[in-house]
């Protein structure tokens, strides 16, 4: 008897594009249909064998995939939802015709609170992130599968080139981890944890920026005052923590700038910088002008505020200096000079030394 997977995936897997947009998810109801718009692409887009999620009629495996909660929206027939097991951490929001789950929230405190679950497929757009990986494999057993017949289940996942795992992907079960040890007291390095979610769900779910030849990715990185004179590696840990962009075409690199936190208004310029890269809204927005201001224009990637204090061990030999600049990938703390802007050369016109307050920063999309 032939396996069907999911129909996303049996006759293969079709990459998605590196900078797709979002587009529109509908339920199954001829007419009527409830629309909910996403803002952005997915993130860890991936098969599970769990009893919860919605899956099409003989697939034995759900294809599910995250977006910021802020992408998504409901356009049309939203009174048609209803949730379809409030006790449950995910907030499933099925059609109360079709059945199908438009999306699932959690409203709790959770290790995910922020992301919500989309089934693409739901979609008539075409380039979302194709499948990463299969979470909860053994699970499809609980639900009537014949357990003498899942080498033949985890065999098609391997010829399809997709891991099998019985719970989720290791850096997800990392975060839930790390999300667990804080509850229990256990208190990590702060930037590692928000570079870890955050790149996670932003950075790994876009392509590559590029200024000259394709391969640069851009990262605009502020910090309190401990934070600009550290001595960690900050390109190294945003690699670590990012390996997908190691496995595209052309490896690339990836550029700090790093700016003390007093540039600008924090609350409100990170948050919507994170915002309009996360949802692709590439209308450019400076800080205040300030008099000192020239026509620094940086291209970002990913923004990211690092929030730190002198309490974190790793952050108390404080070596870097209190000046701002582009570092040289990979080597905390040196600085591109006159020598080595071609680097950045074009569209980012860094000084060599722009100090805290000169920066004027821009998401314009590239030409």
């Amino acid at each position: 008897m032939t396996l069907s997977l999911h129909p996303l995936i049996d006759g293969g897997i079709v990459k998605g594009e590196a900078n797709f947009p979002g587009g529109t998810l509908y339920c199954h109801c001829p007419s009527d249909k409830v629309a909910v718009s996403l803002k952005s692409n997915v993130a860890h887009n991936h098969a599970c064998g769990c009893s919860k999620c919605w899956k099409p009629h003989g697939a034995l495996f759900s294809i599910v995939g995250v977006v910021p909660r802020d992408s998504l929206s409901v356009i049309a027939n939203g009174s048609k939802l209803v949730v379809v097991d409030k006790t449950a951490a995910i907030q499933r929001h099925a059609c109360t015709d079709c059945g199908v789950h438009l999306y699932g929230r959690i409203e709790k405190d959770h290790p995910f609170k922020g992301l919500d679950f989309v089934h693409v497929e739901l979609s008539d757009n075409k380039g979302w992130q194709e499948p990463q990986f299969a979470a909860f494999v053994s699970s499809i057993i609980e639900q009537g599968f014949d357990p003498r017949r899942m080498d033949d289940v985890r065999a098609k996942f391997k010829q399809l080139g997709l891991e099998t795992y019985d719970a989720l992907s290791p850096p997800l079960m990392d975060l839930i981890a790390v999300f667990t040890a804080k509850k229990a007291g256990i208190h990590f390095s702060e930037v590692s944890e928000v570079v870890k979610v955050f790149l996670s769900i932003g950075l790994m779910s876009r392509p590559a920026m590029s200024l000259n030849n394709g391969s640069t990715t851009i990262i605009f990185i502020t910090g309190n005052a401990p934070y600009r004179e550290n001595t960690y590696n900050t390109s190294r840990m945003i690699r670590d923590a990012t390996p997908s962009l190691n496995s595209r075409p052309g490896k690339p690199d990836i550029v700090v700038l790093k700016y003390h936190r007093d540039s600008f208004d924090i609350c409100e310029y990170i948050l919507k910088m994170i915002e309009e890269v996360w949802t692709s809204r590439r209308s450019s927005f400076l800080p205040d002008a300030r008099p000192d201001q020239e026509d620094e224009v940086v291209d970002l990637a990913f923004g990211l505020h690092v929030e730190m204090t002198t309490a974190v061990p790793e952050f108390r030999d404080e070596k870097i200096a209190c000046r701002d600049g582009c570092e040289r990938p990979g080597e905390d703390g040196v600085y591109i000079d006159k020598e080595s802007t071609s680097l950045i050369s074009g569209r980012a016109a860094i000084k060599p030394h722009i100090k805290a307050r000169t920066g004027r920063f821009s998401t314009r999309p590239q030409r």
